[in-house]
């Protein structure tokens, strides 16, 4: 089994260790967040004056999150967990709340997910309810919504490789830490995709993906 040991440390000893002026290996997402553009089998370790937080991560267990993940998304139904809206005629007139309990409990039940994302995602679509009953604009079924311009949130894609593999081997990705969060950025090997980022963290010993950036307020809607 592999592990990244990362020892995330102040700012200050981190330029220090990496040299003089030269902080292309700090990405500015958080003060103290290492960007390591090595293998998930690497080992960062820097070394404080007097303290140090450490966060020993299994990479393998990240990648079986990720590809449990995505076969849940790919192989099951994408267009429910998408558009579970309810419809009258050719107008959609709201999201089935009904459809979304059973999303949610199934999301619940395969412990991908925090408790916290989860509770977005509903919110997510309580925003597009209130948006399709409220709003001074009809949304038919097959146009273009005002909502998931970019694709599919789970990607912000359009199209899914072909190959028959595991997700893992179907991406470029990269890990970074950041105290108790992980960072995993990835994109399609062979399609044309910009980086996306989830967050997993460690909740009852388990990893669970806290954030997608495909679910942001700002990517939905």
């Amino acid at each position: 089994m592999n592990f990244i040991q990362v020892r995330i440390l102040s700012l200050a000893s981190l330029l220090f260790v990496l040299g003089c002026g030269n902080d292309k290996s700090v990405t500015n997402i958080g003060e103290n967040h290492v960007e390591e553009l090595q293998s998930a089998d690497s080992i960062i370790s820097v070394d404080d004056n007097e303290s140090e937080i450490s966060m020993n991560v299994d990479s393998s267990r990240v990648n079986t999150l990720l590809n449990s993940l995505y076969d849940w998304v790919l192989l099951g139904d994408d267009e429910i967990k998408l558009f579970p809206f309810v419809r009258q005629d050719d107008i959609y007139t709201g999201v089935d709340f009904d459809e979304i309990d059973l999303i949610t409990n199934d999301m619940k039940s395969k412990g991908f997910f925090t408790e916290a994302f989860i509770d977005h995602y509903r919110s997510i679509y309580t925003e597009i309810d209130n948006r399709i009953t409220v709003g001074a604009e009809k949304y038919y079924v097959g146009d273009i919504p005002e909502f998931f311009t970019h694709g599919s949130p789970w990607c912000n894609c359009q199209d899914y490789p072909e190959d028959n593999k595991k997700f893992t081997e179907m991406v470029d990705y990269r890990l970074d830490i950041e105290e108790d969060t992980i960072y995993y950025y990835w994109h399609w090997t062979l399609l044309e995709s910009s980086e996306y980022l989830i967050k997993i963290l460690s909740e009852e010993g388990e990893y669970r993906i806290d954030y997608m950036v495909g679910f942001t307020k700002e990517n939905c809607f």
